[in-house]
């Protein structure tokens, strides 16, 4: 570590002036882009703890998160804390009683107005139900909003209570009809003198979700259709590919179901007589006899002659008798009462797409096609349809991968992003700047200055030694240079030769 401190301390004191300036000023961005790329990771990912909270109840929120020591964000009315600790303050606000629900009352002051007590009932029964309604796992925030109107005297001005939902949705997910019901039939039930009628359900980009009117029934019902056709449909896929997974292997067979399904229902009523099986049920005789004299009823007669008469004949001798007998027959009668079945299949289609690769021949494709018939119960006289074929199936390489486990890949890429953009970032930095900077800054430029003459020896003249030298010169000679000594010797030996 010294040497190196030594060596970055020579190439440095080597560098001109403003090669030092900028050493240094690259070191110093070094460290602030990676301090900031530090900071960026650590910087924890906010999410909505509460929104469109009342100001009462947003200051207490903030109270305790202060007190907590728990980072938070203020966006208008909404207040963002750290993700991993959303769900532990929403438990420990609301069993604080931070957020007001029927917790209002837990502190009854004395005096309190009718008008008051009326006021804390709505805006704890709306608290509650945010609660309930927050339960359900598509339901990122929930704001429920209600209206009792004062009890009249007299029924017919009695106003009914209304209420209003707005929910904002989790990112990617959606509430089926059947479940913005079960909301507005929930808040119905929990409010007195609600009406499910008297309910709208809107959602945060204002959709309305959930309105009341005459056709409601209506839709209801084809919803309720639709999603028995689905059920049909999925259920005999499902039967199919499980059959056919174990035949050419697993994700290597399709299997589509198209279902038509007949929702009318048909009551027949019959009823047959027969008239040669008649029972009697029931006989009534009647006799009646009647002897002596009858009076003659008086009255003003009109003419003198009826007086006459009435005065001479005051009393009729008279006898009377009657018979009645009455029978009646019950006639035997089979009344049939023929409900058709609901939801019957008029027609199935198939269609079963099968990987090229696993099969042999068209007899393998014969097979299936016989095996589809039984499984999804194939009718010929209803019209019935089975198509087999097979195709080269195109695997893509994302499907080839092992599933990963846990938390799934979606929020492992969501957690590790940061990361790994982070040693990208740091690793282009190095390549693109820092290497090309430090190495500009080391190279040290050519210099234009004409190069020193390197010295060169002088050969040696042969002519000049050739009989003159002594001994002693050519043993001094050979002494002071022996390489020059061996080549004059060739050249002696070659004059010779």
């Amino acid at each position: 570590m010294r040497d190196f401190l030594q060596q970055i301390k020579k190439i440095f004191f080597s560098l001109s002036k403003t090669k030092r300036i900028i050493f240094i000023s690259l070191i110093g961005t070094t460290f602030l882009c990676s301090f900031l790329v530090f900071l960026w990771i650590n910087k924890p990912n906010l999410k909505i703890l509460y929104s469109n909270l009342d100001p009462e109840d947003a200051k207490a929120i903030l109270a305790k998160l202060k007190e907590q020591k728990i980072p938070y964000k203020i966006s208008g009315n909404t207040i963002l804390v750290p993700e991993q600790k959303v769900y532990e303050l929403r438990l420990s606000m609301a069993g604080k009683g931070v957020v007001k629900g029927f917790e209002l009352f837990d502190n009854i002051k004395i005096g309190q107005t009718e008008f008051a007590q009326k006021i804390n009932y709505e805006r704890a029964l709306q608290g509650e139900l945010t609660r309930t309604i927050a339960y359900l796992p598509q339901v990122e925030d929930v704001r429920v909003h209600i209206v009792r109107p004062e009890e009249s005297l007299f029924i017919e001005d009695q106003k009914k209570a209304t209420a209003s939902i707005m929910l904002k949705i989790k990112p990617g997910m959606t509430l089926k009809p059947q479940e913005v019901r079960g909301i507005a039939y929930l808040v119905a039930g929990a409010v007195e003198g609600l009406e499910p009628e008297n309910i709208t359900i809107l959602d945060n980009s204002g959709k309305i979700l959930y309105l009341k009117n005459t056709q409601d029934d209506i839709g209801q019902l084809t919803n309720s259709q639709l999603e028995y056709q689905r059920n049909v449909e999925k259920n005999l896929e499902k039967k199919i590919e499980t059959m056919l997974n174990r035949i050419v292997g697993v994700g290597k067979a399709i299997a589509r179901v198209r279902a038509d399904i007949d929702f009318k229902q048909i009551n027949t009523v019959e009823e047959n007589y027969d008239p040669y099986s008649a029972v009697p049920r029931s006989k009534v005789v009647t006799k009646e006899s009647l002897k002596g004299e009858t009076p003659v009823p008086l009255g003003k007669p009109e003419i003198e002659y009826e007086a006459e008469k009435v005065k001479t004949n005051r009393y009729n001798p008279q006898a009377i008798s009657r018979n009645s007998e009455t029978v009646n027959y019950e006639i035997n009668k089979v009344t049939n009462r023929i409900i058709d079945s609901v939801g019957e299949i008029k027609k199935l289609s198939v269609a079963v797409v099968v990987d090229e690769k696993q099969i042999k021949g068209t007899e393998e494709i014969e097979k299936i096609k016989n095996l589809v018939k039984a499984a999804v119960g194939f009718n010929e006289d209803r019209g019935d349809q089975v198509e087999v074929t097979s195709i080269n199936f195109a695997f893509p390489e994302w499907e080839k991968l092992p599933s990963m486990k846990g938390e799934g890949l979606k929020e492992y890429i969501k957690k590790g992003y940061k990361p790994l953009v982070a040693t990208i970032f740091l690793l282009l930095l190095f390549l693109f700047f820092i290497r090309p900077l430090v190495k500009w800054l080391t190279t040290t430029p050519l210099s234009l200055e004409k190069p020193k003459e390197i010295p060169v020896e002088k050969p040696i003249e042969l002519e000049k030694i050739k009989g003159t030298e002594t001994d002693e010169d050519i043993y001094q000679l050979v002494k002071k240079k022996p390489d020059k000594s061996l080549e004059i010797i060739k050249e002696w030996l070659k004059e010779g030769g």
